[in-house]
Order: C-alpha cells, then structure tokens, then sequence
C-alpha cells in the first residue's frame, strides 16, 4: 500500500522531498559558497544567479549577489541577464505545478474533500473572477521577494498560458532584480 501511494504521488513526493533537500542545503552554507563563486563570472553569473533568484530558498542570496554586483558592473544588463535566468527556472516551476502537481493535488482533494464540497468548488473555481484573483496575487507573488513557487501555483490556478507566464515573469524578476543593482550601485 505504501509504495503504491508513493508511485501514485510520486510529483507531490518529489516535490516534498526537494523541499527538504534545499532546508538543508540551505543551512549548510552551500547556497551561500555557490553564490559567492559566481561572482567570479561576470555576467554570465547574473544569468545563473537569476536562475536563483526565483527559489524561495535562494533568493536571498541571490539578491545579496545582485546588490554587490551592481556597484561594479552595468546594472540593466545584469538585470536582464538576471530575469532571463530568473524566467527560465519559472518555467520549468511553472510547468511542473501545471502539469503535474496539480492533478496530483486535484486526486488527493477528492480523497479527503467530501464527495458535496467538490460541486461548490467547481462553481468557485469555473468563475471568472477567480481566475483574475489569482493572477493578481500571482504577479503580486513574483513582483515581491516572496516565492516565486507560490505565484507560479496561483497563475496555474488561473491556467495562465505559458507564453504569458514567460513574459510576467521576466518583466517582474527583471525590475526586482534591477531595483537591487540599483541600491548596490548606490551604497558605492
């Protein structure tokens, strides 16, 4: 029973399962060392680091990445260099949740709904306004140093197309990451 369970949700397992994997690489240093190294790569460590900057785990780090760096090179491109890497990590996040935690999550909810809640939360969530509210709190997610995990989680709610997706994403991670440029290029 346990291992067909674990097979069964095996997306929801794994997607648990790196949570705590990052907890812990995140508390032995090893996020901060990685950043640290990138420095040492100019601006193809913006990119990477951009791929940072969209996990809530890294973020931080990143961010501290940016604020240095801005103070000794070009700040609009590393904002640039930075959403681009920001964005592509927000797809392959966004895919995943669309694609595969949510019907995962969907089963698990008729398992442990009752059977005459799932008709109300049909109405709820077929409403067009529900699908609105969640884009909105998907932008307000990404825009801030929150987790972009959970923005991308609303947008799949809302069944944002993935073109749209790309293009919030890198307009907002890019601004984020330009406004941290900015104070570090301030702070000199």
């Amino acid at each position: 029973m346990t291992g067909s369970v674990i097979l069964k949700y095996k997306f929801t397992w794994l997607f648990l399962l790196s949570v705590v994997a990052a907890i812990f690489l995140y508390e032995s240093g090893f996020f901060a060392r990685l950043v640290g190294a990138l420095g040492s790569y100019d601006y193809l460590g913006a990119l990477i680091a951009g791929m940072f900057y969209g996990f809530s785990f890294t973020s931080v780090l990143a961010s501290f990445f940016f604020v240095e760096s801005g103070a000794h090179y070009n700040p609009y491109v590393l904002a640039i260099l930075g959403g681009a890497g920001a964005m592509m990590v927000d797809l392959v996040l966004y895919k995943f949740v669309r694609d595969h935690l949510f019907l995962e999550l969907k089963e698990l909810a008729k398992i442990l709904v009752p059977a005459m809640k799932h008709e109300r939360w049909a109405l709820f969530t077929g409403h067009y306004l529900f699908a609105w509210v969640m884009l909105i709190l998907g932008i307000f997610l990404i825009a801030t140093p929150l987790p972009d995990e959970i923005g991308l989680a609303f947008f799949g709610a809302a069944k944002v197309r993935v073109s749209h997706v790309l293009m919030i994403t890198f307009v907002l991670n890019t601004l984020g990451i330009l406004s941290l440029n900015l104070i570090g290029r301030a702070l000199v």
